[in-house]
């Protein structure tokens, strides 16, 4: 009797376990520390944190698995899938879109700092729609691979998928070698060959408007193998002076956060270069977009709280 008392007690304390953890990020894993980092994130900016949705987290997880198994960049998957499609799969009840990134020893924080120096990414990190969200992880490749799916519950059914536009830009982030800090305390980096300024702030934990501001360039700019690039100042040495970009675009009738007219950049090339205090969210001239990685918002523009 007390063997089958202790037997049941055993049980109904997993049984309580295993409910507690479907209410929160499964606690230190490589899903959990990217939660918690674009939280962290958020909050420089003065927004509330995500909350941890497990129908979310599942559709980020179940899309972590499928790009490690096939190796592949996109937010799509072979059956037409898109994030939208996903989270409604798992029973969720409203908008979702998504953040992807992939990369060989790519650690958490390298990839929300991939996320937070391409502005379409930026912009679903601290977005203030979305109430909700997920993370999966996945290795597979010789990569690590981070998804993150945010969400806005509805309580009139499912979203119309006509609505959902997706902006598919492979999100890879270069192996690099990292340089060690000279002497002085500054850091030097070579560029190696098919080495973007993106992949290598990632890398390195920097923003692109640092490597920008170091080294006298801009979103314009074009980088070579064998050019040398400013990751670190060295010691006492002051930065360059902060040019001032415009805080806000407006989008045009017929853009996207990915397609601008002829002899234009996209709009994420545009920004990629702004500092943190800088970068926006999207205004639109008549609707709303709902986005699998650029949501487009009637919002004004945010600012980071130091």
């Amino acid at each position: 009797m007390v063997r089958h008392f202790r037997l049941a007690a055993m049980i109904g304390l997993l049984l309580l376990t295993l409910g507690h953890t479907t209410k929160t990020q499964a606690q230190g894993s490589p899903a959990d520390e990217v939660f918690r980092l674009v939280n962290e994130f958020r909050a420089q900016y003065g927004l509330p944190p995500f909350t941890y949705n497990p129908n979310l987290a599942a559709a980020a997880q179940g899309h972590a698995n499928y790009l490690a198994t096939n190796g592949v960049y996109s937010h799509y998957e072979d059956d037409g899938s898109t994030p939208q499609i996903r989270a409604e799969r798992t029973g969720y009840i409203g908008w979702a879109g998504e953040n992807y990134v992939a990369g060989t020893k790519l650690t958490p924080q390298q990839g929300v700092t991939w996320w937070s120096n391409s502005a379409p990414h930026f912009a679903n990190m601290v977005s203030t729609r979305h109430t909700e969200a997920g993370v999966g992880y996945a290795f597979g490749h010789d990569q690590n691979f981070y998804v993150l799916v945010i969400g806005e519950p509805t309580t009139g059914g499912s979203p119309a998928r006509t609505a959902e536009t997706i902006i598919d830009v492979p999100a890879f982030v270069e192996p690099i070698e990292l340089s060690p800090p000279n002497e002085d305390g500054s850091i030097i980096h070579t560029v190696g060959a098919g080495q973007s300024v993106w992949a290598i702030a990632a890398r390195y934990g920097v923003s692109v408007a640092d490597i920008y501001l170091f080294n006298g360039l801009n979103e314009d700019s074009l980088i070579n193998p064998g050019d040398q690039l400013v990751i670190q100042l060295a010691e006492g040495r002051a930065p360059p002076p902060t040019p001032t970009p415009p805080a806000t675009y407006i989008v045009q009738e017929g853009e996207s956060c990915g397609v601008l007219p002829p002899g234009t950049r996209s709009i994420w090339q545009r920004f990629s270069g702004l500092t943190a205090s800088r970068k926006m969210q999207w205004f639109t001239p008549a609707t709303r977009s709902k986005s699998a990685c650029c949501p487009v918002k009637n919002r004004h523009p945010l600012q980071r709280r130091n």
